[in-house]
């Protein structure tokens, strides 16, 4: 498989986005040049923009359209495509990625204009991505798309085991066409680790992470840090990452007295995050940018997606499988201050074993790998037919019930990620 299409909503900052200019990069490598197609250019990260063109070929959906004429990416989406420049930029391509049942509709609209089925492969990135509904509900126009994948056999890829088994169980059915294996990050090559700080002294804590409301650890690491200093704990917690939360989270902190404490920063560029990482003591959060946390030793606790107290499974090294961060895993939750007040008490040699415990950890979610697991799910996906009509049908659906969410103050697609379920 030489030439794959990855359809993803942005060029933003987000692990997503990170984990595809890794994999772009191993993908090149074995000289294969992927190209990408993002649905809204006006969320473009620049500098995620410049590096992912470095190494694959990047397209945004304006320029397909036959003629924008909104304002509004999401509503360009409604208009006809060039199926001329579709078959110039597309007609070689064998295999196309897609995470969202958005990506995966305008997948089958593309090969509708290029008339031969195609493979796809379907990545749940998110363990609500086939399973959320409204009050145990599913939309209409959701019940559709996933009816129709399901009984197409698409071939879809989950991370973890929990993503699979949820999906399974909140569609009712008992078998998918689905692959499983770890997601892939750059494992450094440690010659050694950086050299832990004594017991007692500044713990430095770190997040990185997009601010938005399922990472419920956001709110509740504001009120732990001033536990944290309540108990003469001598802590700095800094967060790198942009999103709607950003200014709520700096008004709560700068109201409790935090703001010589926590720091938000903004933004980081990728080419940064291994060098920042081995600034600090402690990482705590989720997604991909533990793993890169782990990979650089730094011992990391995993915060618990849409989990809203402030507990964990514990240090991501404790954890077996390659589950750790998922709701409903089958290990006790543990109080997070308690473990920071652990962590502030344990000798250095104590300290600097827990960071190899992450180094030896991480190494099953290597990059090479993970490429080679993809590349094995892009051959054996099934092709699939083109289909214009499905796509309106789920977009008008989207759109009816996302008014009345907002009307009637309902639960909404956009709060999927936040469900718990």
């Amino acid at each position: 498989m030489r030439n794959i299409l990855f359809i993803h909503s942005s060029a933003g900052v987000g692990g997503i986005e990170t984990f595809f200019m890794r994999f772009s990069k191993d993908l090149l490598a074995n000289n294969i040049k992927a190209k990408f197609l993002f649905l809204y250019k006006s969320l473009t990260n620049e500098n995620i923009e410049r590096e992912l063109k470095s190494v694959a070929d990047v397209y945004y959906w304006d320029d397909i359209c036959s003629r924008p004429l909104f304002k509004s990416d999401k509503l360009n989406l409604l208009l006809p495509i060039n199926r001329k420049k579709i078959k110039h930029f597309f007609s070689s391509i064998e295999c196309i990625h897609v995470d969202t049942a958005l990506t995966c509709l305008c997948a089958k609209r593309i090969i509708s204009c290029i008339k031969n089925p195609l493979k796809i492969v379907f990545g749940v990135y998110h363990i609500n991505e086939l399973s959320w509904n409204f009050n145990g509900k599913i939309p209409f126009y959701e019940y559709v798309f996933r009816k129709k994948i399901f009984k197409e056999k698409l071939l879809i890829i989950f991370f973890n085991e929990a993503s699979s088994t949820f999906t399974k169980e909140k569609n009712n059915v008992s078998e998918l066409n689905e692959m499983l294996f770890p997601i892939g990050i750059d494992v450094p090559i440690k010659k050694k680790i950086a050299e832990p700080r004594e017991s007692g002294d500044l713990i430095k804590l770190l997040s990185i992470g997009r601010l938005v409301e399922f990472k419920k650890y956001n709110r509740y690491m504001i009120d732990l840090v001033k536990k944290l200093i309540d108990s003469n704990i001598n802590v700095v917690y800094d967060v790198y990452g942009d999103g709607p939360l950003k200014d709520e989270l700096i008004e709560a902190a700068n109201e409790k007295q935090l703001s010589s404490f926590i720091q938000y920063k903004g933004s980081i560029d990728y080419s940064d995050i291994d060098k920042t990482l081995v600034e600090y003591d402690l990482f705590i959060g989720s997604g991909t940018s533990l793993l890169q946390a782990a990979a650089n030793g730094v011992s990391s606790i995993i915060a618990i997606e849409n989990e809203s107290l402030p507990v964990t499974y514990g240090f991501f090294s404790s954890i077996p499988g390659i589950d750790y961060h998922e709701q409903r895993l089958p290990y006790p939750k543990i109080d997070i201050a308690q473990l920071i007040l652990d962590f502030n008490s344990m000798p250095k040699a104590e300290r600097k074993l827990l960071s190899i415990a992450h180094l030896k950890k991480v190494e099953a979610f290597g990059m090479p790998e993970c490429t080679k697991n993809f590349r094995i799910a892009f051959n054996k996906a099934p092709s699939i037919d083109g289909d214009v009509v499905a796509f309106y049908i789920y977009l008008f659906g989207f759109l009816i019930s996302e008014t009345i969410g907002l009307c009637f103050n309902r639960p909404r697609y956009s709060q999927k990620y936040d469900q718990l379920i």
